[in-house]
């Protein structure tokens, strides 16, 4: 898809009278510059949690970095606004209602789609970085980034959860955007972080429930860490049971394993932890 055909679509809040907000700025606020959509003409959707679009309009210009107040009310010195075309704002036809099928996270995301099919677009560049979340940073400093070179740093190669980690990028096939956030506050650097879907992964070598509980409260912790909460898994090296997967879901937590065969799973609907990129 050509980064000129692509359409923005902005998760907006849904408190009561947020949306009034569009009109009066005459445009949506943004963490971060919307690179791949059309300055002139290029369409916005703002959507609600569930995916119905509100409001559209069409894109006069993208201005920034300056400072902005974010849908979820946070305040951004380097943020951007992008611009209604005059006369463009509009509400969809209630016979014709749109919805833009995906998966949000938070308020404030942006992502892509194609606006003659209103699917999404996954937008990659070559460190794949994903540009619908771009500002991984709390508050206005950024989270330092170590692209993925094997294993997890401060381990030994030969350690099971590196080893794991390793097997594990090998069967997504697209190592360039796999790598480490390192965590000032913690000290530390993350196991693994997929930034092309914004997943923070933690790996473990044993998959008991006093393990599980401490994965549980580490990925946690490191949430805390992120503007952008990312979506959480644990890495583990063999199936776990069923109620071990309860509990993880219990927390919003994907479990990803390795099967006998060397291939991994995972317990999310559509697998989309452990499906490869062809």
């Amino acid at each position: 898809m050509a980064a000129q055909r692509l359409a923005l679509a902005i998760r907006w809040s849904d408190a009561p009278g947020s949306i009034s907000r569009i009109a009066r700025l005459g445009g949506v606020p943004l963490h971060g510059r919307p690179h791949q959509l059309r300055q002139r003409g290029g369409l916005v959707a703002v959507v609600q949690k569930n995916g119905n679009v509100t409001r559209i309009f069409e894109c006069e210009s993208v201005e920034g970095p300056q400072p902005v107040t974010l849908a979820n009310g946070t305040r951004s010195q380097t943020g951007y606004l992008v611009l209604a075309k005059p006369k463009t704002l509009r509400t969809p036809p209630n016979d014709r209602p749109l919805q833009l099928k995906c998966r949000w996270y938070a308020i404030g995301q942006f992502r892509y789609f194609n606006p003659k099919t209103w699917r999404p677009v996954l937008v990659t560049d070559s460190t794949g970085d994903g540009n619908y979340l771009v500002d991984d940073g709390s508050g206005s400093s950024a989270i330092p980034f170590a692209p993925y070179r094997g294993g997890i740093p401060g381990l030994p190669r030969n350690a099971p959860e590196a080893v794991l980690v390793t097997a594990y990028v090998a069967w997504m096939r697209q190592p360039e955007r796999f790598g480490h956030h390192y965590l000032r506050n913690q000290g530390l650097h993350t196991d693994l972080f997929d930034r092309s879907f914004w997943r923070l992964i933690e790996a473990k070598a044993s998959m008991n429930r006093v393990v599980l509980r401490t994965a549980v409260g580490q990925l946690f912790d490191y949430r805390r860490c992120y503007l952008r909460h990312p979506t959480l898994a644990v890495l583990l090296p063999e199936r776990p049971g069923d109620s071990h997967i309860e509990y993880l879901e219990s927390c919003n937590v994907t479990a990803i394993w390795r099967t006998p065969s060397g291939r991994f799973s995972d317990s999310s609907p559509d697998r989309r932890f452990s499906t490869p990129i062809r």
